[in-house]
């Protein structure tokens, strides 16, 4: 789902680039791309309604399952009895992360491309002596809807998903791994 929005961002962004000069065509054009995002912001609400708490667990899942791995990990390097072993965790601690990584930073460029748009049309609005009132209406409003959008895919309706998810995610693993290394160690 998150491809999906990702390229209809992007192509209402290309549509942007090449806005026309004459005053009719820009209208239409922005009108066009106005209501295509209105669907995407309706579609990315509807996502993240059905997926939030299924994201939340599916989350939770991979940290604990890979602090359990990484602690695994960590007790058979120091025994280094089986390689097969060894190598079964690692294998397992990258696809659990890999997996978390791709979701983190195709969710991420849902907004990256929202980002984008908005700047494209205040650009749009910087050119006011090549476009006319009724476009310059029309591009405030479009503005106005981005804007106050919110096209991000949230964990829980907590915080979003984005690169910055998926490394604070990733640190939090690493410590809590090596937090219970050092218990298990003490007892």
């Amino acid at each position: 789902m998150c491809l999906l929005i990702d390229e209809k961002l992007k192509a209402i962004k290309q549509s942007l680039d090449f806005v026309p000069l004459p005053d009719i065509t820009i209208i239409s054009q922005i009108r066009k791309q106005q209501k295509l995002f209105c669907a995407l912001q309706k579609l990315s609400a509807e996502c993240n309604d059905v997926f939030t708490e299924i994201i939340f667990l599916w989350i939770l899942k991979i940290v604990l399952k890979t602090c359990s791995n990484a602690y695994d990990l960590i007790t058979l390097l120091y025994v280094f009895q089986d390689v097969g072993m060894l190598l079964g965790n690692l294998m397992e601690i990258t696809y659990d992360i890999s997996h978390l990584a791709v979701i983190c930073v195709y969710a991420g460029r849902i907004t990256e491309n929202k980002t984008e748009i908005l700047d494209r049309l205040v650009e749009l609005c910087g050119l006011k002596h090549n476009i006319k009132g009724h476009s310059i209406k029309d591009i405030h409003l479009f503005v106005s809807i981005i804007g106050h959008s919110n096209m991000a895919l949230t964990v829980w309706n907590i915080f979003p998903l984005t690169k910055n998810t998926a490394i604070t995610i990733l640190s939090g693993i690493v410590s809590y791994s090596v937090i219970i290394y050092q218990l298990s160690k003490r007892e």
